[in-house]
């Protein structure tokens, strides 16, 4: 927990006509920090059983003063609990930075450096490269980075669309980068740079605003047959290859419930593998669910496979001793990822399969071939991790271990 009060700074002197700075102090596991207010008083005029400016400091204004200074309290008190909300500890340096913000200093291209660097300071790697590869994409639209929150408007917004879509991004692309947009800009307006009246986004209390559900496009979906399962499988690459990891990584990924490439990389044999599952979290969701994946004999035979191999701890050969912080294993995983899905390409090109092989297929074909076999969408839904947190919450109080194994038992390569 985080306290805060307002007082009279301690311990610095007063200056020369006797008055003291106001200040806030936040106080934090016994250790404490102060924060100018740009607020000077005489002790005299403090009163300090309510923590406020008594009538003789200035009777024409003292009410618009310490309403002004409970402010920045309930200010200071939204930074602290953003802060719990994220899951992370609080941090002095970055509450200071977020406190201290001045409405005219911010662009929105400096802004965007600022949530970049809390993010990744939180250890958010992710999210800070998703609000990273957007805020380069807008800085190509507005290269002098000269754009206040309050010129976006619908009119630039379009003219922003347009931009992208003449640079070759896909509908896809274009609205993912303008929902980080929008998302900066709900922050900047939640921390007070921004006034709510200049919201340009479409929403219930702007109907004319931009609207970005127009841009967003059904993803198209691969699957592959099992005639084609049976050709990976069959197939035998060249030992010790990236070839044969991805043969296996593949194959790991289908009859483990389609499990993301990015979660599998940070598998470890002493936290996730189990003598009769295997039991994970998933990185994008931030570990809000546990995934529990009976051991098969195919996942037994792959893991086999690879614990003859020292990996620094890990099940697969991605990460290593150098990929000690989250920034390098971030980047590991992106580089290995994109080999993997190469040779994948280049295997199913020899095996003659139309679909071309990525990762991602392994996980779809997962589910269609439960949904082949009959296995109700919803138990699907539970075993992959429904994008959507709360509908994931409403299928796991519906399911048993038990029904997801049964289901499991269908994924046979026949």
């Amino acid at each position: 927990m985080v306290f805060f009060l307002l007082m009279l700074h301690p311990s610095k002197p007063a200056r020369k006509d006797g008055s003291k700075a106001v200040v806030l102090r936040a106080t934090h596991e016994r250790k404490r920090k102060y924060f100018n207010l740009s607020v000077y008083c005489l002790p005299e005029n403090w009163d300090s059983q309510h923590n406020q400016l008594k009538k003789a400091h200035n009777s024409d204004n003292y009410k618009d003063l310490n309403y002004g200074l409970k402010l920045k309290v309930a200010k200071a008190e939204k930074i602290a609990m953003d802060f719990e909300n994220d899951g992370k500890p609080f941090n002095f340096d970055l509450f200071k930075e977020q406190f201290e913000l001045k409405k005219d200093k911010w662009t929105v291209s400096l802004f965007f450096d600022q949530r970049i660097k809390e993010l990744t300071e939180l250890g958010n790697i992710g999210n800070a490269s998703i609000y990273g590869v957007s805020r380069n994409a807008f800085d190509r639209f507005n290269p002098s980075k000269s754009f206040r929150f309050q010129d976006i408007n619908v009119a630039l917004l379009t003219k922003y669309e347009i931009f992208l879509r003449k640079s070759g991004c896909a509908n896809n692309t274009i609205n993912n980068y303008i929902r980080t947009l929008r998302a900066i800009y709900n922050i900047a307006i939640d921390r007070g740079i921004v006034s709510k009246d200049h919201y340009p986004f479409f929403n219930s209390h702007t109907r004319s605003g931009y609207k970005i559900g127009k841009l967003q496009t059904a993803t198209v979906k691969r699957a592959i047959t099992m005639s084609d399962l049976k050709k990976i499988l069959d197939f035998i690459p060249e030992e010790l290859t990236v070839q044969q990891d991805a043969k296996l990584y593949f194959l790991f990924s289908y009859y483990a419930w389609g499990i993301n490439f990015i979660d599998m990389a940070y598998l470890r044999w002493d936290k996730n593998i189990q003598e009769d599952a295997i039991v994970y979290s998933r990185i994008k969701t931030r570990k809000t669910k546990t995934f529990r994946v009976p051991m098969r004999p195919q996942l037994s035979e792959i893991l086999d496979h690879y614990k003859q191999y020292d990996n620094a701890g890990y099940v697969f050969p991605i990460f290593n001793k150098f990929h000690d912080n989250p920034v390098r294993k971030k980047a590991r995983v992106k580089t290995s990822l994109k080999a993997i899905n190469e040779a994948l390409t280049d295997m199913g090109k020899e095996l003659k399969i139309l679909t071309p092989l990525t990762t991602y297929v392994a996980r779809h074909t997962f589910a269609t071939t439960l949904k082949s076999k009959e296995v109700p969408a919803s138990v699907i839904k539970e075993m992959m991790g429904h994008a959507n947190e709360a509908t994931t919450e409403i299928y796991l109080k519906e399911f048993s271990n038990d029904v997801l194994s049964v289901a499991s038992e269908h994924l046979n390569i026949e």
